[in-house]
């Protein structure tokens, strides 16, 4: 089956399940290459990051954020950057924390954003761009690990 870029775009947004379905099995994929990841292995860049402030973010900082130079939100529009930012609640970790199902610690105080699925999805759903570039985003990230592991032996 061939399909041209613009036909296949069409068909994703169209029907968001489609959409939803690549996003679920490309997780499942990084997963699976992430839990083989060697220890002291980087797995985020830190280009871009900003020095946040000691108060809670305001929405132009929560997107800057999020639309940061390797996100994969970063050609997306102002308008679904504005919803994600608001539906991602700010979360402050002190220097070594980071309760998760690896073994990743913080290195110094870390500022994030955390969004549940379901907020996610509503956002996905309803901004196509920013859609495709998560499953465009997720499907080099399983590339790039795997290549990295492979180079590493």
């Amino acid at each position: 089956l061939e399909l041209e870029r613009d036909t296949f775009h069409d068909i994703l947004e169209d029907d968001f399940s489609i959409i939803h379905g690549l996003i679920r099995t490309l997780a499942k994929r990084t997963l699976e290459v992430r839990q083989r990841i060697p220890t002291g292995t980087h797995l985020v860049s830190m280009e871009g990051l900003i020095q946040p402030p000691d108060r809670p973010l305001d929405l132009v900082e929560r997107i800057v954020m999020i639309r940061r130079p390797d996100s994969p939100f970063g050609r997306s529009s102002l308008d679904a950057l504005a919803q994600m930012a608001r539906a991602t609640p700010e979360v402050r970790l002190e220097a070594k924390t980071r309760p998760r199902w690896y073994t990743a610690v913080t290195e110094t105080p870390l500022v994030a954003l955390r969004g549940d699925t379901e907020s996610l999805l509503d956002v996905l759903e309803d901004h196509f761009d920013l859609s495709i570039g998560l499953v465009e985003a997720m499907a080099r990230r399983v590339i790039d690990i795997r290549r990295e592991s492979a180079a590493r032996g």
